[in-house]
């Protein structure tokens, strides 16, 4: 199903494909980071950054599935411009569902990075209050 998709999509599903390994990649590390600097109340900076980093990296493919569905339908109306009015709602039909699998791998996929992405987030230490004594 997914070679299906990957070839449905075009070329953009690549990009979407290389999005996705990158947040991958950088959630699980930003989770951990952030579970570890929780436990010991140090590395807010750097659990923040790779938090912060994690949640764009998780949205990009959705992004990127938006584009790639809006260049597949911008190539199907060009192509059914000069289509016969009873071929055209066909035509439109089979495009519009091949460039949907770009949107079904961006959401698919960046959904599933973001739960982890958003909790790395909300896992980030405090900032400690210095207070004068």
């Amino acid at each position: 199903m997914l070679v299906e998709m990957m070839r449905d999509g075009g070329a953009s599903m690549w990009a979407i494909l290389a999005f996705d390994m990158c947040a991958m990649l950088l959630v699980p590390v930003a989770l951990i980071v952030s579970i570890v600097a929780r436990a010991r109340g140090k590395m807010r900076g750097v659990s923040l950054t790779l938090g912060v980093l994690a949640l764009l990296s998780a949205l990009v493919p959705m992004c990127a599935g938006v584009g790639g569905y809006m260049f597949g339908m911008s190539k199907v109306e060009d192509a059914v411009e000069n289509v016969s009015a009873d071929q055209k709602a066909v035509i439109m039909a089979a495009g519009e569902s091949e460039a949907s699998a770009n949107l079904n791998l961006g959401f698919g996929s960046g959904c599933t990075c973001l739960l982890p992405a958003v909790l790395a987030l909300l896992l980030v230490p405090p900032k400690r209050e210095a207070f004068d004594d």
